[in-house]
């Protein structure tokens, strides 16, 4: 996140506008077809199989005739990218070869990101050191060991991989580019002896598989030793640093955005490790990324939705590969994905399966992949034991809680038939205990959000007066404070379906809410906006967890978006009505009291000042 106030000049902002064609942004994303001077693509926001999404090259801006979705060149990448609005500033200037101007208020975060860009400057180095490493004559067996796996020059210069072939050889060469140890260590290329005296490369004696991020940055390696050595890690990744976060990337993520630019993919494919996705694409499956060996993160889910609304996850069949899974599908159906299953015979991974079945046995196990909540059930029933009536009894008590959790009942009623004959019960017993349960989680869900209503509640009346005497107040009704609630978790947790229409403003009762409704309409960070006592006041309803699906949030949404419409048209209409039934007179009368309220609340000022003066005055003499 950026720090309060970037602060990019105006006529930098203009400048990098009118330096980044919206048209060629977009073709980084979607595949685009012209007719006449607009071009047209499928929304990227919303799912449909006619184009309805329309890119204006005269206007530079973009709008959808399906959802309504619109924006300039900053809001598409800001969208697309998951970025903040500085950020795509940032990201346009860098590719447009623009020198980001240091001002007061972005001196900071400036000096952050020059860091951020000399280790990415470190990284790639590296990466064409140990490439060039692998051709040279003394590492023909690493060259060799690669071929054998299936992996030719053409896939070893499209993934960057490399060798590193000695302690210090790395080390010699950034040297000689001006690299300092220092930043070799901080960007995790060299390990460093506690006294700061020695260097040495921490990839060393290993394969190098080079790591990007989405916007293809060197950000690290993944090193595999060819030794048979069970003291040895088989696989070594670099070290935590600014640039790598192993929770945070989506490897071959940059490959997959060339192979698949101007295509239509049925979603991605997520595998685990950084062979499988080579030996996947080498098969032709050019739409799979892998996740490093981790369950995946909301950061995960949220690159991966730039790509799509489904995906089809095909980790390893050991235990660890399935626990992955399991959590996996949690995290991307929070993030609205749809998520499919591809279940492998035998606990193989995918490098296993194609090396031994090829790329057409691996279509059919993805055209009977299985959804996200039949491998949930299908896991659970595995690890159970339903010989006696005690395994059958926890069973049946897992498969209630997370069918509970399902809101739609007709597709819990899908399973309930071949859950109730696994265990021998009515499938009505079945939906008893399944409707219990559901009462449990709504009421937990209920008692959530009113505990959060403490935030709001101390906004509900409102002093027009100050402190300073008995005044009336407003008494806000609970539907317009659950509508202000649901409008502004929408915008806290960045959902998709959160979209205003600039010809109806609506107002909040609760100050906070408004300040960041308004700041949400100018593309501003949120956090960036608010101080430590609002961030604090909102924090309970960040924690809130609706339990409810994508679809569902999105109705309610709109209707209460609807609600604060209307009620502002109301007040608009109740104000216009009282100014018509008003006679001239009384209209005049009451222009002329506030007008002698404002004069007698200047002079009171102006007494005061003088009041200050004087009295400054004599304890100068």
């Amino acid at each position: 996140m950026l720090n309060k106030g970037y602060g990019y000049p105006p006529e930098f902002i203009d400048r990098v506008r009118n330096a980044s064609n919206i048209v060629e942004i977009a073709r980084n994303y979607l595949p685009l077809r012209q007719k006449g001077q607009d071009f047209w693509a499928c929304c990227p926001f919303h799912s449909e199989k006619t184009p309805s999404f329309a890119i204006s090259a005269p206007k530079q801006f973009y709008y959808c005739y399906g959802c309504h979705e619109s924006g300039n060149v900053f809001k598409l990448v800001m969208k697309m990218e998951n970025l903040s609005y500085p950020e795509a500033v940032a990201m346009l200037a860098k590719k447009a070869n623009l020198e980001i101007p240091q001002t007061t208020n972005n001196s900071e975060w400036l000096k952050t990101r020059q860091k951020r860009d000399r280790l990415h400057q470190a990284l790639a180095m590296a990466r064409d050191f140990y490439c060039r490493n692998l051709y040279l004559p003394q590492n023909q067996s690493a060259l060799d060991y690669l071929h054998q796996r299936g992996i030719d020059d053409e896939l070893i210069k499209m993934f960057h991989i490399g060798y590193s072939d000695s302690w210090q050889g790395v080390v010699d060469e950034l040297k000689q580019h001006g690299i300092s140890e220092q930043t070799m260590h901080d960007a995790g290329i060299v390990a460093m002896r506690e006294d700061g005296k020695r260097v040495w490369d921490a990839q060393f004696e290993r394969i190098t598989f080079a790591i990007h991020d989405v916007y293809g940055n060197c950000i690290g390696f993944t090193g595999r030793t060819m030794k048979k050595d069970d003291n040895l890690a088989k696989y070594k990744n670099t070290a935590e640093t600014e640039v790598f976060n192993k929770s945070n990337i989506v490897y071959g993520v940059d490959v997959m955005k060339n192979l698949t630019r101007g295509k239509h993919t049925n979603g991605l494919i997520v595998v685990e490790g950084n062979v499988d996705e080579i030996a996947m694409i080498k098969h032709g499956f050019v739409n799979t990324v892998a996740c490093m060996g981790t369950a995946l993160t909301k950061f995960h889910a949220g690159i991966m939705r730039r790509f799509g609304e489904m995906v089809y996850l095909c980790l390893d069949g050991d235990n660890a590969g399935q626990n992955a899974t399991l959590k996996s599908i949690d995290t991307l159906q929070d993030a609205g994905l749809i998520v499919k299953v591809i279940v492998l015979p035998n606990g193989q991974d995918p490098d296993e399966f194609l090396s031994t079945n090829g790329a057409e046995a691996m279509q059919k196990m993805i055209d009977n992949s299985i959804g996200g909540l039949e491998f949930k059930l299908d896991y659970i029933k595995k690890h159970s034991d339903l010989n006696d009536n005690v395994g059958k009894t926890a069973y049946i008590n897992r498969v209630v809680e997370l069918l509970a959790k399902v809101p739609n009942p007709a597709e819990r009623g899908l399973y309930l038939r071949g859950i109730a004959d696994t265990v021998g019960i009515e499938v009505d017993d079945l939906k008893e205990a399944i409707n219990a349960q559901v009462a449990v989680l709504q009421k937990n869900i209920k008692n959530t959000i009113s505990s959060g209503d403490k935030t709001h509640n101390k906004h509900n009346n409102v002093d027009y007066h100050g402190s300073s005497g008995k005044s009336p107040t407003v008494n806000v009704s609970q539907k317009i404070i659950k509508a202000e609630r649901s409008i502004i978790w929408g915008i806290l947790h960045n959902q998709p379906y959160v979209r205003f229409n600039a010809e109806n403003k609506i107002s909040f009762t609760n100050p906070i809410f408004q300040k960041i409704y308004e700041q949400n309409l100018k593309l501003n960070e949120i956090d960036d906006k608010l101080d430590e006592n609002e961030l604090q006041e909102i924090a309970p309803l960040r924690a809130v967890d609706t339990g409810h699906t994508i679809e569902e949030l999105e109705s309610d949404w709109r209707q209460c978006y609807k609600t604060l419409v209307d009620e502002q048209k109301r007040k608009v209409s109740k104000s216009d009505n009282l100014k018509q039934n008003m006679t001239e007179k009384e209209w005049l009368a009451n222009y002329q009291r506030m007008a002698e309220q404002r004069i007698n609340k200047q002079l009171n000022k102006l007494s005061n000042q003088k009041a200050e003066d004087e009295e400054n005055g004599d304890k100068t003499n």
